[in-house]
C-alpha cells in the first residue's frame, strides 16, 4: 500500500519501529534511485549514495520526532535537498577538487529531477489504476511495465502458447488500464505509457 505524505510522517512520529520501518521503506522506494543518480553524476559512488541516504533517513526521523519538519514540500523534494547539502558537506570536507561544471548540475537538476517526479507519479497513478483489473492483468501490466520484462518472458511466466498470445492480452490490458485512468482524468500522465 501506498501511504501519502502526511502518513509517513504520522508514522515516523509514532514513535512505533513497525510503523516507522514501513514508513521508511516507502521513503526509499520513493527517494534513493533519485539520490543515487545525482550523487553518481556528482563525483560519487552508488555506496556513498546509501551513506548519503541513510543521513538523510536519520534526519528525516529526527527532525519529525522532534517537531522541526516543516511540510512545505513533497518529502522526496525535502530529502533530496537534504541529499545534496549533505554531499556537498562531504565533498568540502574530503577535500575533493570538484570539476566547476559539476556544480553547474544543480542548475540542470530541476529538470531530471522534474523527470523523475514525472515517472514517479505516473508510476504511482499506474498502480492505483492497476487495483481495478482482473488479476491477470495486473500480472502482465507489472512484469512488463515495472519489471521491464521482454513478452517472450511473459509468455512463459503467465503460460501463454506464444509471444503473440501475450502481446494480444497485454495491449488489451493497457487499453483497459487507459480507459480506467482517462475516465479519472489522468490522461495527459499517462499518454507516455
Amino acid at each position: 500500500m501506498r501511504y501519502s505524505d502526511h502518513i509517513l510522517i504520522l508514522k515516523i512520529r509514532s514513535g512505533k519501529s513497525q510503523e516507522a520501518n514501513e514508513a521508511l521503506r516507502q521513503i526509499r522506494e520513493q527517494s534513493f534511485d533519485m539520490i543515487c543518480k545525482w550523487i553518481c553524476r556528482n563525483s560519487g559512488s552508488h555506496a556513498d549514495a546509501q551513506d548519503i541516504f541513510q543521513d538523510v533517513c536519520i534526519n528525516l526521523v529526527q527532525n519529525i520526532r522532534n517537531n522541526k519538519y516543516q511540510h512545505n514540500a513533497k518529502l522526496t523534494t525535502y530529502n533530496f535537498r537534504v541529499a545534496q547539502n549533505l554531499w556537498y558537506k562531504k565533498l568540502r570536507k574530503s577535500g575533493r577538487n570538484v570539476p566547476i561544471d559539476t556544480f553547474a548540475d544543480v542548475f540542470e537538476s530541476p529538470i531530471n529531477i522534474e523527470e523523475d517526479f514525472i515517472i514517479k507519479e505516473r508510476n504511482e497513478i499506474l498502480r492505483k489504476y492497476l487495483g481495478r483489473l482482473s488479476p491477470r492483468e495486473q500480472e502482465i501490466l507489472q512484469l512488463h511495465c515495472f519489471e521491464r520484462k521482454k513478452m517472450s518472458e511473459i509468455a512463459i511466466i503467465m503460460g501463454f502458447k506464444s509471444q503473440q498470445t501475450a502481446k494480444n492480452f497485454k495491449c488489451k490490458a493497457m487499453k483497459k488500464l487507459k480507459e480506467l485512468a482517462f475516465a479519472g482524468g489522468r490522461n495527459s500522465m499517462l499518454r507516455a505509457i
